[in-house]
C-alpha cells in the first residue's frame, strides 16, 4: 500500500534481524520510541486525490451553521490513542468545514442504546436530533426495527458509485428497496477487521518460519494453518493450536473467508443462497479444525492470551496493542483462504465496525447529501496511511506487519467482508442459527442438506414478517 518495505530498506540499509530461527534480510526491529514514519510524499499524493474528489462536489451553502454528527464508539474529532491521528481528523474536518462554510459538531453518546433512546425521544417530541449518526454494524437492525432510519437512497445528491463510497458493502444493509447504512472512506475502521495473531516465539522454538511467503504467493490456506498446528503440536505437545471466541463465530469466519454470502438480496426480500456448492468446502474445513483437538474457544482478553502457550488466535487488528506489549513475540496474519485458487483473502469485520445512518426525521437531505459525500471524499485514500502511522507510533516494530495489514484491509489481494445475515443476526439470533449456525452444526454433525432446506423455509418466514411489521 505504501511501499513500506522499500522505504525502510532505504532508511535502514543492510539491517538484519533474526526471524523464526533463521537470519534474513528484512526491515529492522523498531523500538517503540524510535518514531520513524511512513513516507510522507505518498500520503500527500493520496491527499491530493481526495482533494480533487472534494472539489468535484458542488459548493452548496447549508441552511444552518452547524452539521451535527451523533457518534457512538466513533471519533469524529479526537483520538485519545494517537496525536497524529487526531491531527489528521482535524485536517479532514477543516477541509469540509471550509468548503461549505459550516461547522461540524459532534454529539457523543455513551453507547448505541443510549443514542437510540435519545433519538426516539426526540422523534416523539418533534425535536431535531442530528444530521447523521455513526453507529456500530451490530446496532443497525435495532435502529431500523424501531423505525428510526431513513432509506439512504433518499439523499438526492449522494453518488454511491464514487470511489470514496463502498457501494458493495452497502448492499449488506439493504432489505427490499431500502438501504439503511452508508459505508465509505469516512467510517472505514481497519482496527475492527478480523485477523490472526501467530506466536512467533513458539515457531522459533520449533525451527519454523512465520508463513509470510505463503501469504504473499497466495497459498495461505486453512489447510496450511492446520499443517503448522499439527507440526508444532508434534514438536511441543501441549501447545494450544487455535483460539477463537466461540464455535458459531468461528464457523462464520471460515465461511466468510471463502468470499461467499449467506443471502442473495433482491428488490423483494433476501433469499438464502449458501447451498451445497457454496458451503461444502467451508464446512469440511471447519469440521476438520474443530475436531482436531487443537482448537479451543476462549473469552479471555488479548492481554491474557498474549503470554500463553497458544499458537494462533483469532482477533481484530486493534488488539495488536495487547500482543505488542507481551514479552512473547507475536505476528499478525490475514485470515487464511478456503483454497489457494481464491483470488483474494477475505476478512470479516467485527460488529463494532462503524457505519453512517440517517435519522428518519432528517430535514436537510440536500445538505446531508453534500456534506456526507464531502466527509468521505476528504477521507479517501490517505486515512489508511494515517492509521498505519498510528500503529507505527506505538505497536508495530517491523515492515512485515505492515505488509500483512495490506492483505487484511484489501490493498494487496484482500477483501473485507460485511454480510447482511450477520448484520441482522445481532438483533434476531434466529437468523444467525439459520445461516452460520447451519455451517457450525453441519461441520460438527453432518446433515447439511436437511439443515439447509429447513433454514431456507425459516428464513423466508422471518424476512416476510420483517417486511410487513418491522422494516
Amino acid at each position: 500500500m505504501k511501499k513500506i518495505a522499500l522505504v525502510l530498506l532505504l532508511i535502514f540499509a543492510a539491517a538484519f534481524v533474526v526471524s523464526c530461527g533463521k537470519t534474513t534480510t528484512k526491515e529492522p526491529a523498531k523500538e517503540k520510541d524510535q518514531g520513524y514514519s511512513i513516507i510522507e510524499p505518498e500520503t500527500e499524493k493520496k491527499k491530493k486525490i481526495s482533494l480533487e474528489y472534494l472539489a468535484g462536489i458542488p459548493d452548496a451553502k447549508p441552511e444552518g451553521d452547524f452539521f451535527t454528527v451523533a457518534t457512538a464508539g466513533f471519533d469524529l474529532k479526537n483520538d485519545s490513542d494517537s496525536v497524529s491521528y487526531s491531527n489528521a481528523l482535524d485536517e479532514r474536518n477543516k477541509m469540509v468545514e471550509e468548503k461549505f462554510g459550516t461547522q461540524l459538531t459532534e454529539l457523543k453518546c455513551k453507547d448505541p442504546e443510549t443514542m437510540l433512546a435519545d433519538l426516539y425521544t426526540s422523534y416523539l417530541s418533534g425535536v431535531y436530533y442530528s444530521d447523521i449518526m455513526v453507529i456500530p454494524v451490530s446496532s443497525v437492525a435495532d435502529f431500523a426495527a424501531k423505525g428510526m432510519l431513513m432509506n439512504v437512497n433518499s439523499l438526492p445528491y449522494a453518488d454511491y458509485a464514487m470511489e470514496y463510497f463502498d457501494a458493495e458493502t452497502m448492499k449488506e444493509f439493504k432489505i427490499g428497496r431500502k438501504v439503511y447504512a452508508v459505508s465509505g472512506a469516512f467510517n472505514k475502521d481497519i482496527g475492527s477487521y478480523e485477523c490472526l495473531f501467530i506466536n512467533r516465539t513458539i515457531l522459533e522454538n520449533c525451527g519454523m518460519d512465520v508463513p509470510y511467503a505463503s501469504v504473499a504467493d497466495g497459498s495461505w490456506t486453512w489447510d496450511k494453518l492446520y499443517e503448522i498446528m499439527t507440526s508444532v503440536n508434534a514438536a511441543q505437545p501441549g501447545i494450544s493450536g487455535l483460539g477463537y471466541t466461540n464455535e458459531s463465530e468461528f464457523a462464520d469466519m471460515v465461511f466468510a473467508s471463502s468470499g461467499a454470502k449467506y443471502l442473495t438480496d433482491t428488490d423483494d426480500l433476501p433469499k438464502a443462497s449458501f447451498d451445497r456448492d457454496i458451503s461444502s468446502e467451508p464446512i469440511s474445513l471447519f469440521g476438520k479444525l474443530v475436531k482436531s483437538g487443537l482448537c479451543f474457544s476462549s473469552e479471555s482478553s488479548g492481554k491474557e492470551l498474549a503470554g500463553s502457550d497458544v499458537l494462533f488466535f483469532v482477533s481484530t487488528v486493534d488488539k495488536i496493542r495487547d500482543f505488542a506489549e507481551s514479552e512473547t513475540s507475536w505476528c499478525i496474519l490475514p485470515v487464511p483462504k478456503v483454497n489457494a485458487s481464491q483470488t483474494t483473502y477475505c476478512s470479516r469485520v467485527s460488529g463494532k465496525h462503524p457505519v453512517v445512518t440517517i435519522p428518519v426525521n432528517n430535514s436537510y437531505v440536500e445538505d446531508t447529501s453534500y456534506i456526507l459525500s464531502a466527509l468521505n471524499a476528504a477521507s479517501y485514500g490517505w486515512f489508511d496511511d494515517v492509521y498505519y502511522e498510528k500503529l507505527i507510533e506505538k505497536y508495530i516494530r517491523d515492515g512485515d506487519a505492515l505488509n500483512m495489514l495490506d492483505y487484511i484491509c484489501g490493498a494487496k489481494g484482500g477483501n473485507v467482508s460485511f454480510d447482511l445475515a450477520k448484520t441482522m443476526s445481532y438483533r434476531n439470533r434466529e437468523i444467525g442459527e439459520y445461516t452460520y449456525g447451519v455451517i457450525r452444526d453441519s461441520g460438527n454433525f453432518g446433515g447439511f442438506d436437511g439443515r439447509y432446506s429447513s433454514a431456507k423455509e425459516m428464513l423466508d418466514s422471518i424476512f416476510m414478517l420483517y417486511s410487513v411489521s418491522v422494516y
